[in-house]
């Protein structure tokens, strides 16, 4: 992982036997850079907090997005859009970055992430250097998911209500 650090950033960086962290860069920005970069595998997501993160993983009832190194989080279907969403593979891919909001953190410390809770606070969100990028890009996921057609009813539940 410093191996890594160091690649990325050019900074070095020494750990000595107490477990201190020495950073030492030639600039600042890079020496920010890595301490940012070990504050985030060190900290705790908390509830609340909002990440642009990555998509790692899909599965039938949602996609985990890394938000930190290391730290992954469950993006549900329903939470992805006010939108619906027939297919996941049709709102996401792997390595896609997405911003999302830390909805809560379970009794076992799984991380629950939304998108949907902060879609009407993106205008405040652009405002923010962090997440201008990717804000463009969620107004144009959003665009995209309204064109998607509507959900129908199943046939069994058309069914039961038939049968009553």
């Amino acid at each position: 992982m410093i191996r890594s650090i160091v690649q990325r950033t050019g900074a070095k960086i020494d750990v000595d036997d107490s477990g201190l962290v020495y950073v030492a860069a030639v600039s600042g920005t890079s020496a920010q850079m890595a301490v940012k970069i070990i504050n985030d595998l060190v900290r705790e997501v908390k509830a609340g907090e909002t990440f642009v993160g990555t998509v790692t993983r899909m599965l039938s009832f949602g996609v985990f997005v890394e938000l930190l190194p290391g730290k992954e989080g469950l993006l549900h279907v329903s939470e992805i859009s006010t939108y619906h969403i027939p297919r996941l593979e049709d709102a996401f891919g792997i390595g896609d970055k997405v911003l999302v909001t830390v909805k809560e953190i379970d009794d076992m410390h799984r991380v629950n992430l939304s998108r949907k809770r902060i879609l009407d606070q993106l205008d405040d969100l652009a405002k923010d250097p962090e997440f201008t990028e990717q804000v463009a890009v969620e107004k144009e996921r959003e665009e995209k998911y309204a064109l998607f057609p509507k959900s129908e009813p199943s046939a069994r539940r058309e069914g039961c209500a038939q049968a009553r």
